[in-house]
């Protein structure tokens, strides 16, 4: 389990990460590249799958999203799915088994590194959905074809669910997309 800070995995090359699972509590954040043999439970905490030059993590076991119930003077805590963009052939998460993606319980984070300034015509894929199972939920706060802002506010888009990353295309598919990049406030 992370409990706290951040886990970062680096495993290129196709060598698992561990053989075991991996549970993400609400003040952790798992990041980095590599193999998830197991499943991966975000309970609350952040996922920040692939590096920032465009290597994937994968997970080859069930991705599971909760969300931590309201106690107290203690809020909801929904978990978050962060992803850092370096240009149009990242591949933050290849999700390859199923059961289906359920969103539900995430937010959705997306920022921008290094010098990419994407164009109206660019399309970067969030998740390569290799499970054969299109998502049953979407993310909490993006809702298909939605529009979504980069953290620092600077960038929109929008999100499909049905994208295929193969093709580039932002239908006939089960990939996560974001497309029709514009700069706020331009």
């Amino acid at each position: 389990d992370i409990w706290g800070g951040t886990l970062v995995l680096s495993a290129d090359g196709g060598t698992p990460a561990g053989t075991g699972g991996v549970t993400v509590q609400p003040n952790g954040t798992l990041t980095g590249t590599g193999i998830i043999l197991k499943d991966t439970i975000v309970k609350g905490g952040t996922l920040q799958p692939g590096g920032d030059d465009g290597k994937s993590l994968v997970l080859n076991g069930k991705l599971l999203f909760e969300k931590v119930a309201a106690k107290a003077k203690v809020p909801e805590k929904l978990a978050t799915m962060r992803f850092r963009l370096n240009g149009v052939a990242a591949r933050p998460l290849i999700y390859s088994q199923p059961p289906p993606l359920d969103l539900a319980s995430a937010k959705l984070q997306v920022e921008l590194v290094g010098d990419f300034k994407p164009t109206a015509e660019a399309k970067c894929v969030l998740i390569t959905n290799r499970s054969g199972l299109r998502a049953v939920n979407n993310f909490k706060d993006a809702p298909q074809f939605g529009t979504v802002k980069t953290s620092d506010n600077k960038w929109t888009a929008k999100i499909t669910y049905t994208g295929n990353a193969e093709k580039q295309t932002i239908d006939g598919g089960i990939d996560v997309m974001l497309y029709d990049f514009a700069a706020v406030g331009k």
